[in-house]
């Protein structure tokens, strides 16, 4: 710590000259607010003549009231405003951050109701009940009895009566296969189907 001697040409009324960087700060200071050097201010000696027990006792009166007057103005702040701890600006009363500097000034206050607790049951014990009608081939036509058909018996339309396509099968059967080129078509069509097939 370095020991500060003031000299009235140096700082303007109030301040006083950091000794390291030269800075003004105020009087009151215990450290740079620019370098942060922390120092022990020279006190004044006291002047010769004391003053009596009375003059003492009322200013001791004067500073218990100014105490008062700030711990009153601490708890019930004017214009409802107040200083954020971090950056010293005026703040409105009911702030948890700053506005000026961004940081938390308070703690955040929880509200009174207390929030309602959910519960989740999920207890799914449904069961797939739906049965596929169509397993088990009920429209499911062999490959190889088509084929035979409409080798065979195309040009009757035999096959398309086995697939169950009925209107087919009659226009077949007046047309001789559509001419014969749509039984061809047909017999292709069949090889290259799987053995078990829905027409």
């Amino acid at each position: 710590m370095n020991e500060v001697s003031l000299k009235k040409d140096e700082a303007p009324n109030g301040f006083k000259t950091c000794p390291c960087c030269r800075g003004m700060i105020p009087n009151d200071a215990s450290s740079c607010n620019f370098c942060g050097e922390e120092f022990t201010v020279q006190q004044p000696a006291y002047p010769q003549n004391i003053p009596n027990q009375n003059v003492m006792q009322q200013s001791v009166a004067n500073q218990n009231i100014i105490q008062q007057n700030v711990a009153q103005q601490n708890v019930y702040p004017q214009n409802n405003t107040k200083f954020c701890k971090h950056c010293g600006g005026k703040i409105p009363y009911d702030a948890v951050v700053c506005t000026l500097c961004g940081r938390q000034v308070e703690e955040l206050k929880h509200s009174a109701t207390p929030q309602p607790q959910v519960i989740v049951n999920n207890n799914n014990t449904n069961t797939n009940l739906n049965t596929n009608v169509n397993a088990g081939g009920a429209n499911m036509k062999n490959k190889w009895t088509a084929f035979w058909l409409c080798f065979f018996l195309g040009g009757l339309g035999a096959h398309k009566f086995y697939e169950g396509k009925i209107l087919m099968g009659i226009i077949y059967l007046f047309t001789a296969g559509l001419f014969g080129f749509g039984s061809l078509i047909d017999l292709i069509r069949i090889l290259l189907k799987p053995k078990y097939y829905i027409p």
